[in-house]
């Protein structure tokens, strides 16, 4: 839920960003399990372009990133969490494109659960199915929004954006103290 809440802040801001690349990779956990995602391309990117003397908004608004790619991955890093695979070494078409054509096909997740998440029922498993099957969609177009998809997993998880950043987490203090000194 912590990634979906940041990719849905991320696409809603004005202009809004796109993540380039995103991948589990990309995803850190902080001490209490809060999700965290990076990009340091982007980063790179950004230094590179400012010492160049570049605009880096220039940079942000002509992205190649889009929404609706960050959707489709979104689904697979769910696939992930959900059957266990990972990505193999550097290439991770291959399960995107296995997690896409098994959805595809209209199979259900449960024949691939992973069997450390024995507390699923089956009902859960096809509401996920679901949520995953909609952002891999082949047509982009009928891909969801990331707000959409946030909102869909927000009713099966019953976990809101404060469930899903914990404040114990000393980060969440400092990123807090960050946020309201900007916003004054």
């Amino acid at each position: 839920m912590g990634i979906a809440y940041c990719l849905e802040y991320m696409h809603d801001l004005k202009p809004s960003i796109a993540h380039r690349n995103l991948q589990s990779s990309f995803i850190y956990l902080t001490e209490d399990y809060a999700a965290k995602i990076s990009d340091l391309s982007l980063w790179n990117d950004m230094c590179a372009a400012a010492n160049n003397g570049s605009a880096t908004t220039q940079l942000l608004e002509t992205s190649s990133a889009d929404a609706k790619d960050n959707v489709y991955s979104f689904g697979i890093i769910l696939f992930e969490l959900i059957t266990g695979k990972i990505p193999l070494a550097g290439n991770n078409e291959l399960l995107a494109d296995w997690a896409a054509e098994y959805l595809r096909w209209g199979k259900s997740l449960r024949d691939v659960v992973d069997p450390r998440l024995n507390s699923l029922q089956e009902e859960e498993i096809e509401e996920w199915s679901e949520v995953i099957r909609n952002c891999v969609h082949p047509d982009r177009e009928k891909r969801p929004t990331m707000k959409e998809v946030t909102s869909r997993l927000k009713e099966i998880t019953a976990m809101g954006p404060d469930g899903a950043n914990p404040k114990a987490s000393p980060l969440w203090w400092a990123e807090m103290a960050i946020t309201s000194t900007d916003s004054s």
